[in-house]
């Protein structure tokens, strides 16, 4: 079948068009219900001085006394729905706030593209660190995401420098700190620096999962999360133009619609 060059041309600025609506359009945070299940290493535990939030006011910033507590380093299954009676649909993600504890039962999320999300996002100290790190935290997921998948030490590394990201170095060694864990972790952190923060090869779409703290002050239980799902680009340039336009459209429709499911 022979293309005219003035089809090409019609399709290549389609493509173009659909990419800048969708690089422009910002669907609002979608609420959803998220619930914390099991780790996926449940072996991999640390102490780790963790600045956690004190105060009830909402612009608070963490205190500067650490605690040391027993945590747990590493990917953890999550749950989330539309509605708190579910159904629930499984997901794999990172937590992306040191300073606050997770609860066992579900709470009141939203559920939002990372690269999309701005300071309007909330004021807490905890989303506004996660939004002023977003280049970073997409830097670390392409260069070292895929290594930790059944991998309990990559994944614990992976989730310490991630915790060191968004806390600006606000997550402190203690003395019984897995040094292992730690090391690798900061091998990630000084490559990634050195890098200057470049993107490696693979591509993910990260998701941030963030508690709806509006309810109430900072002292909402609940943990921030990502998810990461891979992005594949075709070859050739001009049928990675019109897929990514596709996807990016369509990304949003489907993730529309499955929280939609009840």
């Amino acid at each position: 079948m022979n293309i005219g060059m003035q089809t090409v041309k019609k399709t290549a600025t389609g493509a173009l068009l659909a990419i800048g609506v969708a690089g422009v359009a910002h669907a609002s945070p979608i609420p959803v219900y998220v619930q914390e299940g099991s780790v996926a290493f449940p072996g991999e535990t640390s102490h780790l001085g963790l600045h956690l939030l004190q105060s009830t006011s909402p612009s608070a910033t963490p205190s500067s006394t650490a605690q040391n507590w027993d945590v747990y380093v590493s990917s953890v299954h999550l749950k989330v729905a539309s509605s708190q009676n579910g159904p629930y649909q499984s997901e794999l993600g990172f937590c992306a706030d040191p300073w606050n504890w997770s609860g066992s039962g579900s709470a009141s999320y939203f559920e939002d593209n990372l690269a999309s999300m701005t300071a309007s996002a909330g004021p807490t100290y905890d989303i506004q660190q996660l939004v002023a790190n977003k280049s970073e935290i997409q830097s670390l997921y392409s260069n070292y995401y895929g290594g930790t998948v059944g991998n309990a030490a990559n994944s614990a590394a992976f989730q310490l420098a991630l915790w060191e990201i968004v806390s600006n170095n606000g997550v402190d060694k203690v003395w019984n700190t897995n040094t292992s864990i730690w090391n690798s972790a900061q091998d990630i952190l000084t490559a990634l620096a050195a890098s200057h923060y470049a993107m490696g090869a693979q591509r993910f779409d990260l998701t941030a999962l963030y508690v709806n703290r509006n309810l109430a002050c900072n002292g909402v239980v609940g943990q921030n999360y990502l998810v990461a799902t891979p992005v594949t680009v075709p070859a050739p340039a001009m049928l990675g133009l019109v897929a990514m336009a596709g996807f990016g459209l369509a990304g949003v429709a489907v993730r529309r619609r499955r929280r939609m499911m009840a």
